[in-house]
C-alpha cells in the first residue's frame, strides 16, 4: 500500500517535470511563436490542448498523496517511507524520448531517424534531469509538510533531534506528551513534566 502511495506522488511529479522542460525546450529551440506552432503542429503536438484535464488529474493524485500522508502521521503511525530517487531521474528521460517518438509514430505513421538530430529533442533530453531534480526535491518538501501538518493537527509537538551515537540511526521526531498534573504532585524531585513516547 505504502509503495502505492509513493508511486501515486512520483509518478504525476516526474511527468510534470518532463513536460516542462518539454514546453521549455520547445520555447529554446524555436524562439519565434508562430513558428514553433507551425512546428508543434507538423511534428504530432495536437493533443497537448488536454494538458489541463491531464494537469489536473495530476493534482488531485498528489493531493490524495499528501492528505494520506497527513492522516498517518495526526494517527501517530509512522511515515511512509522516503521518496526514492532514480524515478525522477528514469521516468522523465525515458518519459520524453518515448513521447517524441510517439508524436510522430502517431501523426505520420513512421518514426523518423532525425528525431535524434533535431534541435528540441536534444534541449529536451538535457532538460530532463534538471528538471526531474527538481521535482524530486518538491516531492521532498511536500512529504515533510504533509508530515508536519498532520502532526500539528493531532496536537502532539514534534522535537527534532540532530544527532545520535556513532553506528546508530538518528532519532528524527519524537512526539512529546505532557504529564498529568497529578502524577507530578508526589513526584519530589523529577525531571520536567514532559514525557516522550
Amino acid at each position: 500500500m505504502r509503495r502505492c502511495l509513493m508511486w501515486l506522488l512520483v509518478v504525476p511529479l516526474a511527468v510534470a517535470a518532463s513536460q516542462c522542460a518539454h514546453w521549455l525546450a520547445y520555447r529554446l529551440a524555436v524562439p519565434d511563436a508562430s513558428l514553433r506552432s507551425a512546428v508543434l503542429a507538423e511534428s504530432g503536438h495536437g493533443y497537448l490542448d488536454q494538458a489541463p484535464l491531464v494537469a489536473g488529474i495530476g493534482i488531485a493524485l498528489v493531493l490524495a498523496v499528501l492528505a494520506a500522508r497527513a492522516a498517518s502521521a495526526a494517527r501517530g503511525e509512522p511515515s511512509l517511507g522516503s521518496v526514492a530517487r532514480w524515478p525522477f531521474a528514469l521516468v522523465p528521460l525515458f518519459g520524453f524520448v518515448a513521447q517524441e517518438h510517439i508524436e510522430r509514430l502517431v501523426h505520420d505513421g513512421v518514426v523518423p531517424l532525425h528525431t535524434y538530430a533535431d534541435r528540441s529533442f536534444l534541449i529536451g533530453v538535457a532538460l530532463q534531469v534538471p528538471f526531474g531534480a527538481l521535482a524530486y526535491l518538491l516531492a521532498r518538501v511536500l512529504l515533510t509538510a504533509a508530515h508536519r501538518l498532520g502532526r500539528a493537527l493531532a496536537g502532539s509537538p514534534v522535537i527534532t533531534c540532530a544527532g545520535g551515537m556513532p553506528g546508530t540511526r538518528p532519532v528524527t521526531a519524537c512526539p512529546v506528551r505532557r504529564a498529568s498534573p497529578l502524577a507530578l504532585d508526589g513526584a519530589g524531585r523529577a525531571p520536567p513534566g514532559l514525557l516522550c513516547c
